[in-house]
């Protein structure tokens, strides 16, 4: 180890050069580093709602959510499908198979199956909407305000406070 140091103490130049070119290597590096602090990871898991409005929970299940999951059905890549019908709408939670290695395909599969269901009721007027879960779309935190004051005034300050979070980096 002395060795390695009477080296470069005899040749100064190259030690100033080594020097330099580590320093320029950090810069270069941090310059590419991904700076979030919370990265988006996708969560393998894809949402469905549909909007169907003026039916009871049952008309839901047999006219839009059956359907979308046999659509789903012919889809492969899928590891479970989990539905809800409401009254007025449909939730199906579909979770990808973690082995599979083009997620991305089976997304737009997805999204393919769904839009091929056109034997809706002539009441859902819009397209299921299909989005993907990733951390980007779950918040970081949710605050509430409350107090004995006007909905307006509460309203206003929670306005000035959003702004201020929002600044906040």
């Amino acid at each position: 180890m002395n060795r390695i140091f009477e080296f470069f103490t005899r040749r100064h130049k190259l030690a100033t050069l080594f020097t330099i070119m580590i320093l320029l290597l950090g810069l270069i590096t941090v310059r590419t580093l991904k700076r979030d602090q919370f990265p988006t990871i996708d969560l393998a898991q894809m949402d469905i709602r549909t909007v169907y409005p003026g039916a009871s929970p049952e008309d839901v299940e047999l006219n839009v959510t059956n359907k979308i999951e046999d659509a789903l059905k012919t889809v492969t890549g899928i590891d479970r499908i989990i539905s809800s019908s409401f009254e007025n709408r449909s939730e199906i939670e579909v979770y990808l198979d973690p082995d599979v290695k083009e997620m991305d395909e089976v997304k737009q599969n997805i999204r393919d199956a769904v839009a091929g269901v056109t034997d809706l009721p002539t009441e859902v007027t819009e397209s299921p909407e299909v989005d993907e879960i990733t951390t980007a779309n779950i918040p970081l935190f949710e605050m509430g305000i409350s107090g004995n004051l006007p909905y307006g005034s509460l309203r206003e300050i929670t306005r000035r406070l959003e702004k201020k979070v929002k600044r906040v980096r």
